[in-house]
């Protein structure tokens, strides 16, 4: 789903709606994260609803839908077949990699397609630190978030900037 194609969307379903389009801005990263993202900085510039309101729904939303992966990876360690799995040693190698370095690997996951929510995951199944994984998660969906405005923004003024020195 295109940026573009998430607004059409937005529109469609809250149907003008101001209280339904914040709704759908929490609830879209579920769906498909970086489409949310990027969508919810381009919705900031059309002037349906409060661009900071924006940035923080989605933000929530984002860091909702990542902090539940880390859960279900949890949930995933209770299996019978998860007890076999872990004694294997590239199993083990894998675990200290991901609570030696989690603030680099997640934010490195982050800004990686295809490698949130495999890591995600393995945080939860190898029981990382629930205060930092949702710290360093929360502070990269920041970071994220905050250069998909600036570019978005910036790409918005750009026109307007060369016309101004033509």
């Amino acid at each position: 789903m295109e940026a573009s194609d998430f607004l059409v969307w937005i529109n469609n379903v809250a149907g003008g709606d101001l209280l339904i389009v914040y709704l759908l801005i929490i609830i879209a990263p579920f769906i498909q994260e970086d489409s949310a993202v990027w969508g919810a900085a381009a919705l900031s510039l059309t002037g349906l609803g409060e661009p900071a309101l924006i940035f923080i729904l989605i933000l929530v939303g984002l860091t909702v839908s990542d902090l539940w992966k880390y859960w279900l990876g949890r949930a995933g360690r209770t299996a019978k077949w998860a007890a076999r799995f872990v004694e294997k040693p590239r199993v083990q190698t894998a675990e200290k990699l991901v609570k030696g370095a989690l603030c680099p690997a997640l934010f490195a996951a982050r800004f990686t397609p295809g490698a949130r929510v495999a890591l995600y995951l393995a945080c939860g199944f190898f029981n990382a630190s629930w205060n930092r994984f949702a710290f360093y998660v929360a502070l990269s969906a920041l970071a994220y978030i905050a250069i998909a405005f600036a570019v978005v923004t910036t790409g918005a003024e750009l026109p307007s900037l060369f016309r101004a020195h033509a």
